[in-house]
């Protein structure tokens, strides 16, 4: 695990661990495979550090953030050292949660649910609310309008922050809505 931290010891705190991949990720059609991970961190970027963990091929996801390859054991030092957990619902969310990390945990209905009908059919979307912790929060995506999804991952981020650091997290950014198409700081 210290060799998560010494990998890490070079971001500003807090630290949020990106996992974009997975089996039940989106599609390359949809917005969540790279435009929305990238406006996630355009938005945070200014308040935390980010890196990328995922065991395909970093060139198909190419976010401005630390992206380094691991074995299973330095993906689960990374995530240890990491502050908090976004990602689609593969290995390592199970990994974030089983360290009790704060964690969204996404789930791309499209791609989800054919999955979980093969293990067991019938209860592909009802599967998706079943598994939750105290510490994650499980967003389905779905057809978003105005960025629905989004929204939750940044106000979890915000929330995180401000028990972080409160003074400087309340100082930076008290909230964020979407207007006209695009996210509106209100200070």
């Amino acid at each position: 695990m210290q060799w998560g931290l010494r990998s890490l010891s070079y971001l500003k705190r807090p630290v949020i661990c990106l996992c974009p991949y997975g089996r039940s990720a989106s599609s390359s059609e949809s917005p969540w495979y790279l435009d929305k991970w990238l406006l996630l961190v355009e938005i945070l970027k200014e308040q935390v550090s980010f890196f990328q963990i995922g065991h395909e091929n970093f060139q198909q996801k190419p976010l401005p953030v630390f992206s380094t390859k691991t074995t299973v054991r330095q993906m689960m030092a990374l995530i240890w050292a990491s502050d908090i957990y976004i990602g689609f619902d593969t290995g390592p969310s199970h990994i974030a949660t089983a360290l009790e990390k704060p964690s969204i945990v996404l789930w791309d209905a499209v791609r989800k649910a054919p999955l979980e009908e093969q293990k067991q059919a019938g209860f592909s979307i009802a599967h998706m609310q079943r598994w939750a912790y105290p510490q994650n929060k499980n967003l389905v995506i779905l057809g978003e309008k105005n960025h629905e999804v989004l929204s939750d991952c940044i106000e979890f981020a915000w929330e995180f922050l401000n028990s972080f650091n409160p003074h400087s997290a309340r100082q930076i950014v008290t909230y964020m809505y979407y207007k006209n198409g695009h996210f509106v700081r209100q200070m």
